[in-house]
């Protein structure tokens, strides 16, 4: 019983010391980790970045010759993709 209560103690000295149960190592086996991260990331699509932000998308409605007109008077190199 000692045992167990010795084992507790350390486990609320660690957690108090760190002040948030998943900042300190030892901690990480009480489940403490809540932002795990995971690397299925999408790969960019090129295709898909042209459909929407090339020349044809920005010239086509009103608000995209605007985005254009506003990157020619700010001196962009580039204007479209």
């Amino acid at each position: 019983m000692s045992l167990l209560a010795n084992g507790w103690t350390r486990v609320a000295q660690l957690v108090l010391r760190s002040g948030h149960p998943g900042q300190c190592g030892q901690c990480v086996q009480l489940g403490g980790v809540r932002h795990n991260v995971r690397w299925f990331f999408e790969k960019p699509s090129e295709v898909k970045r042209i459909r929407k932000h090339g020349w044809i998308a920005r010239i086509s409605t009103q608000k995209g010759r605007n985005i254009v007109m506003r990157r020619i008077l700010r001196g962009r190199h580039v204007l479209t993709h």
